[in-house]
Order: structure tokens, then sequence, then C-alpha cells
């Protein structure tokens, strides 16, 4: 009995994923990465207002902890945690449409799972 078997080829790249600690001079960059991350989605539920989005986003940067996510060394996205008494939570992790190919977004729901 022959098997016919195809070849795949397949491309791996490899990237050294770290963070560091996010400082006042990165909320553009991840106030930029938000909105992009979210808008297509945004957009397609109820409509994108830059304003509102601003924000939400000014909002969020205050009340929780921030790193940037970095790709080979260079910025690429953000991620958030809250710390609680009896817990940490990660709130938020996105990465740049323009490196993923499209938004990555994992966020923490209200029971704790994560979405993306």
């Amino acid at each position: 009995m022959s098997r016919l078997c195809r070849k795949h080829s397949y491309s791996l790249v490899v990237v050294k994923i770290s963070t560091r600690q996010a400082t006042s001079a990165d909320v553009e960059f991840a106030r930029s990465v938000h909105h992009a991350g979210y808008r297509a989605l945004t957009e397609r539920v109820s409509g994108w207002d830059e304003a509102l989005q601003d924000q939400l986003f000014t909002a969020s940067w205050r009340a929780a902890t921030y790193s940037i996510v970095l790709c080979a060394g260079v910025p690429c996205g953000y991620l958030s945690w809250k710390i609680a008494p009896t817990q940490i939570g990660v709130r938020e992790v996105v990465i740049a449409p323009t490196l993923s190919g499209k938004p990555l977004i994992m966020t923490a729901g209200p029971t704790g799972h994560v979405a993306d």
C-alpha cells in the first residue's frame, strides 16, 4: 500500500519577546497601538469615536500597571495588569497590527477568562 504524502514548507521566525515597565514617554506609543488594535472591531460593533477612545485609553492607563512588549528589542505592543490584595490580573495584551499582520488583542473578561 502506498501513501501519497505532501511536503509542506513552513517558515518559522523566532523573535525574542521581552517586556519593560512603561513610562510616561510610552503613553502615545501605547495609545497608537490601542487605537490600531481596537479600531476595526469597534467600527464593526459601534462605530469609531476617536475622542471617546482617547478618553477610554487615558482612564485605563491611569487605572492599571503597563509594560511595553518588545519584539527583538523594538516596542511592538503593550500589556496591562492590576494588582489587588488577593490577586494579580492580566487586563489586556495588545500587539501592533503592523507587526502581527492583524490586530492581536487579549483581554480578561469579567469572569477572568481570557478572550481573543
